[in-house]
């Protein structure tokens, strides 16, 4: 298993604390969206964004 130097470690983290902040976000607001299509796509974001944070947390 490769160790990540200290600056990666910290771009990750800084990726990571960003990903984790706009799926927060994302959910927040999904609650007054009434419109189908909208609503659609905020699911599709919320999937892309988790699978990006399960990603990220196996490196």
């Amino acid at each position: 298993m490769k160790t990540l130097a200290w600056h990666e470690t910290l771009e990750l983290h800084e990726i990571l604390a960003a990903t984790t902040y706009y799926l927060f976000k994302l959910k927040s607001h999904s609650k007054q969206i009434t419109d189908k299509e909208l609503k659609e796509l905020y699911i599709t974001s919320f999937e892309k964004l988790e699978n990006q944070i399960r990603d990220l947390l196996k490196k």
